[in-house]
């Protein structure tokens, strides 16, 4: 995998795409930044970027084969990735979790965040992670952590990239060779349980309760509401305090 190491940039995902722009991309590229100044997550939120923490984005070449017609599901797979190289560098036995869709929480705090830009036409799915590693914002929307207050011993943002590096290759050929049912068993092993009760908003709507039910097979969320089977094809997820109805 070629890899862009840069120690200023505003946004590793904006730098990715000038690169395939001007035509400069041939084959899997990972590109980290020491600092962001314009850093971007879902639903175009900025990120924090101070410097300790890991910034990265990967440009991922598209092929013939028939699940990169459904592009957004990449993103479970980049999830489990995530999730797996966290749990590899933390050492005080933290539950480490997926919440839907991307986000990786550690003792139900966000440690990580994934924002993946790709067409189903666009020749090249870019991959944008960040990760909290030795330090983390306060007064966030969701309580968050950072993965250095679970482990002994400082961490280089390299280590971690190149260990996430690794299991994201491994994860998205399997997606790519094997489909999105098997991508889905392992990532509900990983979200949220059966029943957890949780709360999701969105822009256009008033914010539902329900109990997680599971993930479909176009990955949309499913949630009992009120006794009816409810699917969610976005939006912010939260736990509820106290159970639904």
């Amino acid at each position: 995998m070629h890899h862009i190491a840069l120690e200023s940039v505003d946004s590793t995902n904006a730098e990715a795409q000038r690169l395939i722009a001007a035509g400069a991309v041939r084959g899997w590229t990972m590109i980290t930044a020491h600092l962001q100044h314009a850093g971007r997550g879902r639903q175009a939120r900025s990120w924090t970027s101070p410097p300790g923490n890991l910034y990265v984005s990967f440009i991922v070449p598209k092929d013939q084969r028939g699940e990169w017609r459904r592009p957004w599901l990449s993103g479970f797979a980049v999830a489990l990735a995530l999730a797996t190289t966290v749990e590899d560098h933390i050492d005080d036995g933290a539950d480490v979790r997926i919440k839907w869709p991307n986000d990786v929480l550690i003792a139900n705090a966000k440690a990580g965040g994934i924002l993946i830009e790709a067409g189903a036409a666009a020749p090249f799915l870019v991959i944008g992670i960040g990760v909290n590693l030795a330090s983390h914002p306060p007064d966030t929307l969701y309580p968050a952590t950072h993965v250095g207050a679970h482990r002994t011993g400082l961490l280089a943002p390299s280590a971690f990239a190149s260990r996430l590096a690794a299991h994201l290759q491994q994860m998205i050929e399997r997606w790519l060779a094997d489909g999105f049912t098997p991508i889905r068993a392992e990532y509900l092993k990983k979200s949220h349980r059966p029943g957890d009760p949780l709360t999701i908003g969105a822009s256009s709507a008033a914010p539902r309760h329900g109990n997680f039910i599971g993930i479909d097979e176009e990955g949309c969320l499913c949630l009992e509401c009120d006794g009816a089977f409810v699917r969610f094809a976005a939006g912010d997820v939260f736990p509820t305090l106290t159970p639904s109805p």
